[in-house]
Formats: structure tokens, C-alpha cells, sequence
């Protein structure tokens, strides 16, 4: 298994959907692990939210599980 092969299990078995970077403002869903990544990012683990950043992304990765409605 390669490393993003590893990282894409964990994640997937444990029911993150991406990383983000909270320093460099860097995130990425799993259909797109580490495609913004230079080698120096320290990602943590993270969840899919609706846009809140501004450029017109389909979402971003938020460190906090989003609240599901009546729940």
C-alpha cells in the first residue's frame, strides 16, 4: 500500500472527509488527496461543510463535525 492509499483507508474507516491545513488554508476531499499539498503541510483530519471561505468552492474541509438537522 502506498502512504495516500493509507491516509485514504483511515480516513474513509473512520468517516472524515479530507484534510485541511489550517495554517496554509489549504483542504482536500478524498477524491482529491493531496493534490495541493507541497510536502511541508501538516494536515489534520476534517469534515465536508458547504463554502464558508468565499471563493465559490462545492465545500471545504472543517476540523468540526457538522450538526446534523434534529439532531
Amino acid at each position: 500500500m502506498t502512504v495516500k492509499e493509507i491516509v485514504l483507508k483511515y480516513l474513509v474507516d473512520n468517516g472524515y472527509s479530507g484534510l485541511l491545513d489550517s495554517e496554509s488554508g489549504c483542504d482536500c476531499g478524498l477524491e482529491e488527496l493531496f493534490e495541493c499539498c507541497d510536502g511541508g503541510n501538516v494536515c489534520d483530519v476534517g469534515y465536508k461543510i458547504p463554502c464558508i471561505c468565499g471563493k465559490g468552492h462545492e465545500y471545504d474541509i472543517s476540523p468540526d463535525k457538522p450538526i446534523e438537522d434534529g439532531k
